[in-house]
């Protein structure tokens, strides 16, 4: 048994030798095993990247690790790669009918056309390549994987009848979604599925009692006498005092003076009123359940009646630059509920207090 160890051990580090030593074929001796109009189609590509120096032959299986490389298999090319060289026509392609894997990513290609119709083709990497449309890909019969990500692709509903194809990278298109009827094989990586599996997965979000959706805020073209507003928004301790002698429908009370530097800072509004009733509303964006970044923009809001007044936490957001000396100016919303309301009294102040 020890000898048997011995044996395959002295077998395997003569294959390790044997491959770290033996002198890989030049490009030129690759290029004289091919067929005519293969050997004349590599020329081709290699002169619209700056020569056959730019192109190095390699063994089937290796061309991720080598952005210009070829590798020829019993006399054919049967993969090439010619990444970022800025290649713009395939015509020669066309020509390399045993091609079995094709990267030309990080190209600007003008057509697709000269790939149609490769029976052998079962790897394509068209990534960066300002694609547009991808209908040239409906006749490849074996492919296997195709790569588009970093494209303009926008519909590949051409690609839903290749009858070999399974893996899909459609990254980085505006592609809002699926063929209707795309196979079931088919494993795709793409942002619009992304997203999907992300609304999916996310929690449906609960919109909270006295909150309302910034688009659907009551217009502010009421009429109100506004009397005058004191106090200043800082980091220190504050408070904002304000009055509203009458009050039609909803106004939006601005320029309530304030430091630069604190929008969005928290912040409590609490109002009172004579006659009627009055909501007021603060701004409060809630976090959208699953993301760390997307907010759902809207307003809280209380409700005051006579003997009753209402209070509601939020947030202030800038209104704009001030004046006469303030920094920033602030905003909230004051509406009357069921006809006109009379002697309203608001106060902002610091949640805690």
């Amino acid at each position: 048994m020890k000898t048997v160890a011995i044996s395959v051990g002295i077998l395997v580090l003569g294959i390790i030798i044997w491959v770290a030593t033996r002198k890989p074929l030049s490009i030129d001796e690759e290029l004289g095993k091919l067929p005519a109009d293969e050997r004349q189609a590599l020329e081709s590509l290699a002169a619209a990247i700056g020569g056959a120096a730019q192109l190095r032959a390699v063994s089937p299986g290796v061309l991720s690790y080598n952005p210009k490389a070829v590798a020829v298999q019993d006399g054919h090319v049967v993969e090439l790669r010619i990444a970022d060289a800025g290649l713009v026509r395939l015509d020669p392609v066309a020509s390399l009918t045993r091609l079995r894997t094709l990267f030309i990513d990080g190209s600007k290609v003008e057509s697709l056309r000269p790939l149609s119709g490769h029976k052998a083709l079962k790897t394509l990497n068209l990534s960066r390549c300002q694609l547009t449309t991808i209908a040239e890909l409906r006749d490849l019969p074996a492919l296997v994987s195709l790569d588009l990500s970093g494209n303009q692709v926008t519909d590949v509903a051409s690609l839903v009848d290749l009858p070999a194809l399974e893996k899909l990278t459609l990254t980085g298109n505006p592609l809002a979604s699926l063929p209707p009827n795309a196979p079931s094989r088919w494993v795709v990586k793409s942002d619009a599925q992304a997203a999907d599996s992300a609304r999916k997965t996310e929690p449906p979000m609960e919109q909270p009692d006295h909150w309302v959706e910034k688009e659907k805020m009551p217009a502010g073209s009421g009429k109100s006498s506004v009397g005058r507003v004191a106090g200043v928004v800082t980091n220190a301790r504050w408070e904002v005092k304000g009055e509203v002698a009458s009050l039609s429908g909803a106004v939006v009370i601005d320029r309530i003076p304030g430091d630069s530097g604190i929008n969005g800072m928290d912040a409590a509004l609490e109002v009172e009123v004579e006659s009627g009733t009055v909501r007021g509303y603060i701004e409060k964006p809630l976090r959208v359940p699953g993301s760390a970044i997307r907010r759902r923009l809207g307003y809280a809001f209380c409700e005051a009646s006579p003997g009753k007044p209402g209070k509601i936490a939020g947030t202030l957001a800038s209104a704009g630059p001030g004046g006469y000396g303030v920094a920033q100016s602030y905003h909230i919303v004051l509406e009357s509920v069921g006809g006109e309301a009379k002697g309203i009294k608001f106060r902002l102040l610091p949640p805690s207090r």
